[in-house]
């Protein structure tokens, strides 16, 4: 009687086996397909990434495009679409100012949604078009008209778009809209370049953005509506934090040496925040670049007070902390030796900055008796340029160091194993 039972349990999960094996089949196959559709949507999404006028889809080519040996940026690039105006007069129509349409596009920006932040910049120029357009119509129709009428109804003016009629309801907001394309739009849309999650591709897509907006023309060779935006300080600051996230030390200095030079830009007055930017840039390159960082901080050093010291004495951009290297300066140069395992490098500037940071109240707090790992008359000064006759009059301010400063370093002498030095570091402070 076992024997039997035994015999018709196997018998019944056999069968039971045989008729649930094509449902388990058929089940699996629909799963593979419906990840196939998802996998092919995702990839469609990441396909339709960023929209610009037409103006500036032409002037994305290798010219204007970063210049730089990086290979992350060269396997990859944005894919740009032509506007719909339809789509953009939608984006647009809640908008009655520039000002709650900027606020707009640096919250998004700031929140990593980069694409919608670029379609609404990218819809202030479809609208711009427009209104060229529309401007260039009741030119044509009162030079046409003998005598000229009185007045010119946007309802008698059909728009085109692509040698398709727009409808009068587009029409209407066009010729009522009060938006329009500023340098503070552009900054703000190239800060989302810079904040955003994929900095391989809106690199590239920043300078873009950048190179059609301060073009005086369309890409079809006539006067944008508008003319072409005056970059400031924030502009290329925006443009180098894109460099910053990309570790792209080529592009960096170049655009650092033409604000230095002041012949292209001499209204953009360089900061700390821009010297900052670029040492930021040596960090994170592939190939951790010390020498390079150290260079760029002495330069601005001295360019900074050399700008402070020619606009009066320096009395009003003493006040700003902008207008002289900052700590968060010298923090990037630290950090960019901690990354590079140089954790002597890094104690010796933390030594300089105690050594020559000016005497006023401001900072962590006041140092006293600080021993440095070597002794002072020994040290092969970083600073150089505090030792170099040439800018001995120069009021060079070296701020003192803070929290982060000496967290680096101590984090430096921590991934070495220097622990006789971190403890010396750790006591002082």
């Amino acid at each position: 009687n076992n024997k039997r039972t035994l015999m018709f349990q196997l018998a019944a999960c056999l069968l039971a086996i045989v008729c649930l094996l094509p449902c388990t089949t058929c089940a699996f196959q629909q799963c593979k397909l419906a990840s196939s559709i998802s996998s092919q949507r995702a990839q469609s999404t990441w396909q339709q990434r960023i929209r610009l006028p037409a103006a500036a889809a032409a002037t994305t080519t290798a010219e204007t495009a970063p210049k730089t040996d990086n290979p992350r940026i060269q396997t990859t690039s944005t894919q740009i679409q032509q506007p719909s105006p339809e789509h953009d007069i939608e984006l647009l129509s809640i908008y009655k100012s520039n000002k709650h349409l900027e606020n707009n596009i640096v919250r998004l920006g700031r929140m990593g949604r980069t694409e919608q932040a670029l379609q609404l910049y990218q819809a202030i120029w479809t609208l711009d078009s427009l209104k060229d357009q529309y401007r260039k119509i009741v030119q044509k129709n009162k030079s046409n008209s003998t005598p000229p009428p009185p007045t010119t109804s946007p309802a008698s003016i059909q728009l085109e778009w692509n040698n398709e009629p727009l409808s009068s309801h587009l029409t209407n907001f066009v010729t009522n809209s009060k938006l329009r394309p500023t340098t503070r739009l552009m900054n703000s849309a190239i800060d989302a370049c810079a904040r955003a999650t994929r900095p391989q591709i809106h690199q590239h897509t920043a300078f873009s953005l950048y190179t059609h907006a301060t073009s005086p023309q369309n890409a079809d060779g006539s006067k944008k509506y508008s003319g072409a935006l005056s970059p400031n300080v924030f502009t290329f600051g925006a443009l180098l934090a894109c460099c910053a996230r990309n570790g792209d030390t080529a592009q960096s200095l170049e655009l650092l040496q033409n604000l230095e030079e002041g012949g292209k830009f001499p209204d953009v007055a360089l900061n700390g925040v821009i010297y900052s930017t670029v040492i930021s840039a040596c960090e994170r390159a592939e190939v951790v670049d010390v020498n390079l960082a150290l260079e760029v901080l002495n330069n601005a050093t001295v360019v900074l007070a050399g700008r402070a010291g020619s606009d009066g004495g320096g009395t009003k951009h003493n006040n700003n902390q902008n207008a002289v290297m900052g700590v968060v300066g010298y923090n990037a140069a630290i950090s960019t030796m901690a990354r590079a395992m140089e954790w002597k490098m890094a104690s010796q500037l933390l030594d300089e900055m105690i050594i020559h940071s000016s005497h006023s109240t401001t900072g962590l707090h006041s140092i006293v008796n600080w021993e440095t790992s070597i002794p002072e008359e020994e040290m092969e000064p970083l600073l150089h340029v505090l030792h170099d006759e040439r800018y001995k009059d120069l009021s060079i301010v070296v701020p003192k160091p803070d929290e982060v400063t000496f967290g680096t370093v101590l984090a430096a002498c921590e991934r070495s194993g220097e622990w006789e030095e971190l403890l010396r570091i750790a006591k002082a402070a």
